[in-house]
């Protein structure tokens, strides 16, 4: 819908799992190596968890897909909620092949069920074939459903078990498995693995490579601050993720706007959250969220120094009588003896005051390297537009560079005519269209 506007091949942020998109964190990879080393040694019973929205369903897949069909045979239950007799109905059909749309007279009787499924179960070891049995959303299967499962992991010989049997869901499985009326199933599961929520730096990393993997090259569509604020609410979950990145670039392309900006951002993902999400994530005017320049920084830093000082030496003089003498003598010594240093503007030169003894000299700061060019804005939307077209690439560093050089300007909305000052930034020179 939005990637002819934004410029992708195709939409990055698909809910469901899509294979040429996969981004596997720390977490992820640990899962599918625990996966793949219970499934190699057959260990019998795998257990996979994790909140909603984590990518267990993308582990699962990912780890299956990397097994030989020749191989191996798999059943995949998407629809726990069975009875003992529907799933094993339905491990029989997918091994067996035989999913008549006439159930035969004996599909009816559980015992003979069991005893082909045995029989063909020992087909397949007999040649050679891992089986593999995997229950997504296990914490929705009924206690009954996975008693049963365990009575037929009992099929093995003396040195592995015959079946292999993965069981992923939610938090809910662990408590339900943990229950006295399991507590044989439970003690049977060799291998258990958890997938933990994406870390902020992981999220901003799983954002922009699903940009550049559906692009096929680098692309800046959100703003820095705009990414801060979809990340703190997604909290880490792949799957929010996904979903607000998405009606955030519907509600841009809406908006008509090259990048998407925070305010664009927060228009697309309210609606999604919930009252106690909203409540415990205070809302941040823009000013307060945008990078500041350095100059700027140093501005701010100093004025607020200066107020603080006044305001405790106001405090001492009213609350601590003792100590009001010393103090009403510093500040009339100081009025006497010294100019009152204002801030200057910019436009202003620096007045030359010598500093009283009692005040600390800093080193100062490294001041921006100097322009070698200039450029006349034309039709560029944002400073990261603009660092892009004269220097080739343009990372978050070289964007806070560029912004300190130039300390007047909005880095998220250029205006026709304005002229920006270009100095070298890490070893690059800028190259003027």
């Amino acid at each position: 819908m939005y990637a002819n506007f934004y410029g992708f091949r195709t939409e990055p942020f698909h809910v469901t799992p899509d294979a040429s998109l996969v981004f596997l964190t720390a977490a992820h990879r640990e899962a599918i190596g625990v996966l793949e080393y219970g499934l190699r040694v057959r260990k019998g019973f795998i257990v996979i968890t994790g909140e909603v929205g984590v990518g267990k369903t993308t582990v699962l897949r990912h780890s299956l897909r990397r097994l030989d069909p020749a191989t191996s045979a798999i059943v995949y239950v998407l629809q726990p909620a069975l009875t003992p007799h529907q799933l094993l109905t339905f491990i029989w059909e997918e091994l067996s092949g035989e999913a008549d749309p006439i159930p035969q007279p004996w599909a009816a009787d559980t015992g003979e069920l069991i005893r082909r499924l045995l029989f063909r179960l020992k087909q397949l070891h007999t040649q050679g074939k891992l089986i593999v049995i995997v229950i997504d959303e296990a914490q929705n299967m009924p206690v009954e459903t996975l008693e049963s499962l365990r009575l037929l992991s009992n099929l093995e010989n003396d040195k592995q078990k015959f079946i292999q049997i993965v069981l992923a869901g939610q938090p809910e499985l662990d408590e339900k498995l943990a229950r006295y009326e399991l507590r044989q199933l439970n003690q049977r599961i060799a291998v258990r693995t958890k997938i933990g929520n994406l870390t902020p730096l992981e999220a901003l990393s799983y954002i922009d490579f699903r940009i550049q993997a559906a692009a096929g090259r680098r692309l800046e569509v959100f703003t820095h601050s705009a990414l801060d604020y979809i990340v703190a609410r997604a909290g880490g979950n792949p799957r929010r993720l996904n979903i607000f990145c998405d009606n955030a670039l519907i509600n841009g392309m809406g908006h008509r706007a090259p990048v998407v900006n925070r305010e664009i951002a927060q228009e697309a993902v309210e609606p999604h959250l919930s009252h106690e999400e909203r409540s415990s994530f205070p809302t941040l005017p823009a000013w307060m969220t945008q990078p500041v320049p350095q100059a700027r920084r140093m501005r701010y830093a100093l004025a607020g120094a200066a107020v603080v000082t006044a305001l405790a030496l106001y405090v001492g003089t009213d609350l601590f009588p003792g100590a009001a003498p010393a103090a009403r003598t510093i500040v009339q010594t100081r009025r006497e003896a010294a100019q009152v240093a204002v801030l200057p503007r910019e436009e202003m030169p620096v007045p030359d005051v010598a500093p009283s003894r009692d005040v600390l000299i800093t080193a100062p700061a490294r001041p921006a390297p100097p322009p070698v060019a200039s450029y006349k804005v034309e039709n560029q939307d944002s400073l990261g537009q603009l660092c892009q077209l004269v220097y080739g690439i343009c990372s978050r560093n070289m964007l806070q560079k560029l912004a300190s050089a130039n300390p007047t300007i909005d880095p998220d909305k250029l205006a026709t005519g304005q002229t920006i000052y270009l100095p070298v930034i890490e070893n690059l020179k800028p190259v003027v269209p």
